[in-house]
């Protein structure tokens, strides 16, 4: 039971229907619930590909996981944006960021193939569509937020693909 503020973006655990759940707080909605009790709104993935929103009373929250996250580090990655096409998902990734994505994406066991002379400087990514789409947005979101949440130290990448 968590009686202190939780701040947005802290990863909780909850109980729902006997189970216990792992979520994130994606907002604070204040003390509009009964009695006053101060809600958030959680994001959790109750089957794999699976999301579902829930509000919760603090008192209801078991745990909390908070990171900060680097602001820097943040709008360093805002231009990876995903797009949805007929043959296969993709996105464009400057090399220093294709490495670290692509070991993510493996570690998901999404599969995906890249071409690093789409575009000068980028590496276009091209998701087999065997992985849907919210799940690749999802997927691709957790890893901007875990890239956010490292520290920063310098990094040297000469080959960002692996090849």
């Amino acid at each position: 039971m968590v009686t202190q503020a939780i701040p947005v973006g802290a990863k909780v655990s909850f109980r729902i229907g006997g189970s216990t759940l792992v979520g994130r707080v994606l907002e604070d909605r204040g003390p509009i619930g009964n009695g006053g009790r101060h809600l958030y709104g959680v994001r959790y993935e109750a089957d794999k590909g699976n999301w579902s929103y829930t509000e919760l009373p603090a008192a209801e929250i078991e745990t909390v996981e908070f990171k900060t996250v680097d602001p820097r580090k943040r709008r360093e990655i805002q231009y990876i944006v995903p797009y949805e096409a007929v043959e296969a998902h993709s996105l464009f990734a400057k090399h220093k960021h294709a490495w670290p994505l692509a070991e993510f994406l493996r570690s998901q066991n999404v599969r995906f193939a890249t071409d690093p002379d789409a575009v000068e400087g980028e590496v276009n990514f091209l998701i087999d569509k065997s992985t849907p789409w919210q799940e690749f947005v999802s997927l691709l979101n957790e890893w901007k937020r875990q890239y956010a949440e490292e520290p920063s130290a310098p990094q040297t990448v000469t080959d960002p693909l692996g090849s």
